[in-house]
């Protein structure tokens, strides 16, 4: 985990030597497990992970079906659940899952689906989505190939 360094302080060494800790700082567990408890209220986790659900992922899925466009489906999701704990980034971060498996956008792999958004993905549209990174992938190379042919063959 990591954690922000929330009002400043100073640590030292066996040796004598500071180290400063700035606002703002990032810590990880190891140094926060070594801080003594006062200064550990001077420092607060960074973020904490909160994974998809089935059900959220066949939301943003449905949503993204109903129309492919990225802001579309954050901005509309966002209305649809207001109280919902996922940030803004974090349900882009999902909706770019499914346009990587989306077939309709064969070149858009970059980003790697996990394993609720596959299996929302093949629930809600099979013959749409790949079933797994690796068919996307090897689906946009095929198709790379092909155009390379194309290009030589003219």
């Amino acid at each position: 985990m990591i954690y922000t360094v929330t009002t400043e302080f100073v640590t030292f060494d066996k040796k004598g030597n500071s180290k400063n800790y700035p606002v703002g700082t990032k810590v990880n567990s190891k140094v926060y497990n070594i801080l003594g408890a006062a200064r550990q209220a001077k420092c607060k986790l960074s973020s904490t992970r909160i994974d998809y659900t089935l059900s959220e992922a066949l939301a943003i899925g449905d949503l993204y079906l109903q129309n492919d466009n990225l802001q579309w489906v954050v901005d509309t999701y966002t209305k649809l659940y207001p109280t919902q704990p996922h940030s803004v980034d974090s349900i882009h971060a999902m909706v770019r899952q499914f346009m990587a498996l989306d077939s309709e956008h064969p070149y858009d792999t970059q980003w790697v689906a996990k394993t609720v958004t596959i299996k929302a993905a093949q629930h809600l549209a099979p013959e749409r989505f790949f079933a797994s990174n690796e068919e996307a992938r090897e689906y946009k190379l095929q198709l790379q190939a092909e155009d390379i042919l194309k290009d030589l063959i003219g």
